[in-house]
């Protein structure tokens, strides 16, 4: 009987490791799944701020464009400038040339007469 005992509390003890072994077991696999988990999360968190950013480039291009299009504008505007500047210089020029022609007329005249 009491080797009986003694075996029956060397099963106990046994059936306690395997029970302790087994908790074990399944604590280093909820620690593993949950590392997974985390790691699932960080790469959803990483492909959405790299798809915010995606966004935001998009964004940018657009400004640039935008801001390309406005100086191919003002260069535009300010070319039409310079060339009605230039035309209303060339008109100038024209009625200088003018009153110097009548001028010269004048001093012609002038000598003629003397």
């Amino acid at each position: 009987n009491e080797e009986e005992n003694v075996e029956e509390e060397d099963n106990e003890e046994e059936n306690v490791e395997d029970e302790d072994h087994k908790d074990e077991e399944n604590n280093e696999e909820e620690d593993h799944e949950e590392e997974e988990n985390d790691e699932k999360e960080d790469h959803e968190e990483e492909n959405v701020g790299e798809e915010d950013n995606e966004e935001d480039n998009v964004e940018n291009e657009d400004h640039e464009e935008d801001h390309e299009e406005e100086d191919h504008e003002e260069e535009e505007n300010d070319e039409k400038e310079d060339h009605e500047e230039e035309n209303v210089g060339e008109e100038d020029n024209e009625e200088d040339n003018v009153e110097n022609e009548d001028h010269e007329e004048d001093h012609e005249e002038e000598d003629h007469e003397e």
